[in-house]
């Protein structure tokens, strides 16, 4: 299983320049507490075996449990609770999950992301295409032929052909 990066993403994650260009990625919200996330696992991690050269990113942007809130004067533990919780998660799931887990901190991505898809549930994921547009949303149990799809686009495509102009 992977490591949580030290860097939580929250801050930065929507930005575009964190996807290079010519790769195809497939980011997957997901929870401990969520059944069906948690069944969804072993099947994108079997995808990632076989995809390894699409980045797969778990993101866990719905992580219950206290947190740094200097607003409302609460103080986190040293670790956020939810790192230690997911990282507890992770180790239990041993080779069940092959790729790579973020964690949203303050859910910035997940409220970003998810809002604009109009999805209220996880797990949810989406493909990002090579030319990094949104190529597929959905359950991670009905991605498979969207990551195949986005695979077979050449990195480079091309300019279309402009039709003879009419003078």
């Amino acid at each position: 299983a992977y490591e949580i990066p030290k860097r939580d993403w929250s801050s930065d994650v929507c930005s575009s320049d964190l996807f290079e260009a010519g790769k195809v990625y497939v980011v997957e919200f997901w929870a401990t507490w969520c059944g069906p996330c948690v069944r969804a696992m072993p099947h994108m991690t079997a995808l990632q075996k076989q995809y390894p050269e699409v980045a797969f990113i778990g993101v866990a942007a719905s992580e219950r449990g206290p947190a740094d809130r200097p607003d409302l004067g609460v103080e986190a533990p040293p670790e956020d609770a939810r790192v230690t919780n997911i990282r507890k998660f992770l180790k239990s799931q041993g080779d069940k999950i092959g790729y790579r887990i973020a964690f949203d901190g303050d859910g910035t991505m997940g409220r970003a992301w998810l809002a604009a898809a109009r999805q209220r549930g996880i797990p949810w994921a989406c493909v990002i295409g090579r030319d990094g547009c949104i190529r597929w949303m959905g359950h991670p149990d009905s991605i498979d032929s969207a990551i195949a799809s986005a695979v077979r686009v050449p990195a480079t495509t091309p300019p279309a052909s402009q039709p003879p102009s009419r003078r």
